[in-house]
């Protein structure tokens, strides 16, 4: 049946992070992976963008300035913006925001297109809905990794490197 969900592992975060890796979860058996994160909260009382890397072949977390990026921000108390890069070292917002002052959590919903094939890029299409601090927000992207190599993992960053967060659930699905 196409589109069928294959559940492959959940991540269970119980403890302060500022960085959650997942590895060895693509492989050749699915063309397509879903991501969905849910319940992350922030340690603090700040505002951390929750952005995306992957994990190459050997094992390396991707930080250089190999993603496209491109997402729209949607707000109820302001205008909605736009934001694109051709050069990012990371996917800005993929797995959301999240605010330790309102104590509200975060969550997204992300498809990872042909991770391991060495012949092409690897595609990410992410939504996320957060508690801005402000009000609510909502998000949604498009990220490439502009580089024809496999892909085997994806890492969550916060995006301040000094705002950990210390909930949070991540699930991953083979998409058959």
């Amino acid at each position: 049946m196409a589109g069928q969900l294959q559940f492959i592992t959940s991540v269970n975060i119980t403890s302060s992070q500022s960085s959650t890796t997942v590895d060895n979860v693509f492989t050749d058996e699915y063309p397509i992976y879903k991501i969905v994160t849910a319940n992350f909260t922030l340690a603090g009382t700040n505002v951390a963008d929750l952005d995306g890397r992957f994990i190459d072949n050997s094992g390396s977390v991707i930080s250089a300035s190999e993603y496209l990026t491109s997402h729209l921000l949607w707000y109820n108390y302001q205008d909605s913006t736009e934001q694109r890069s051709t050069s990012n070292t990371k996917i800005p917002r993929m797995f959301g925001r999240t605010n330790g002052t309102t104590g509200l959590v975060s969550g997204s919903v992300n498809y990872v297109y042909s991770p391991t094939n060495t012949s092409s890029n690897t595609f990410v299409i992410s939504q996320s809905s957060a508690d801005s601090g402000d009000g609510i927000l909502g998000a949604r992207g498009f990220g490439c990794h502009n580089v024809e190599e496999a892909i085997r993992g994806f890492q969550i960053v916060e995006s301040n490197g000094s705002r950990p967060y210390n909930n949070g659930i991540i699930s991953v699905y083979g998409v058959k």
